[in-house]
This record gives C-alpha cells, sequence and structure tokens, in this order.
C-alpha cells in the first residue's frame, strides 16, 4: 500500500457469541458516556437512587456496559442490597469479570 492507505484485517471468531445488537452509534456512545459521568456525579453526591436511575438509562442503550455495572454493584452494596449487587456481580460475572466471579464467590454465597 502507497502512503496514507491502510491495511485492514478481518479476524473472526467462532466461539465468541455476537453481540445483542449493532454497533452503537457514536451519538449513543457519547450519551452513555455523559449519563454514565451524571450517575457518577450523582452516586458521588449520595443521590443513589438517581445514580441508578441514570444507569439504567445507560443499560438500555448499551446492555453490556461495564462501568455502569460496576457503578451499580457499588451503589447496591453501599444501600446494603445485598441481592441486588449480586446480581450486577452476576452479569458482569457471565461477562467475564474476574473481580465480578470473586465478589460473587465471597458475598453472594447462599
Amino acid at each position: 500500500p502507497g502512503l496514507g492507505e491502510m491495511n485492514t484485517m478481518s479476524i473472526e471468531y467462532p466461539f465468541i457469541s455476537p453481540a445483542p445488537y449493532g454497533k452503537l452509534s457514536e451519538e449513543e456512545v457519547e450519551a452513555v458516556r455523559q449519563t454514565t459521568d451524571e450517575a457518577i456525579k450523582q452516586s458521588n453526591n449520595r443521590n443513589y437512587d438517581k445514580a441508578l436511575e441514570l444507569l439504567d438509562q445507560c443499560l438500555q442503550v448499551d446492555n453490556i456496559n461495564l462501568n455502569a455495572y460496576y457503578l451499580k454493584a457499588f451503589i447496591h452494596t453501599n444501600l446494603g442490597k445485598k441481592k441486588e449487587a449480586c446480581a450486577d456481580w452476576s452479569i458482569l460475572a457471565g461477562l467475564g469479570q474476574v473481580e465480578a466471579i470473586q465478589n460473587l464467590a465471597k458475598f453472594c454465597k447462599n
């Protein structure tokens, strides 16, 4: 290739299931980022209900948003809502998050 041209390579992983939705648009990515930032501010101000509401909005657009699930688990833990925190960690564990798997094993034994 000449200067300014890029090589592209496509790799397929048949063992990885496809995303449950199409690729997010730039506008959706930015909206999720801004909403997550606002949820963090609300959480830092101890407005946990508002933060959880915002995080749920993020997850309606991007249902594999790791940051949203981790923040939800953190808030639920702070509120003493073990069942809800364990549900968040369970989703994260399903997405391959080692920390969530460890938290499930440590805090969510029946």
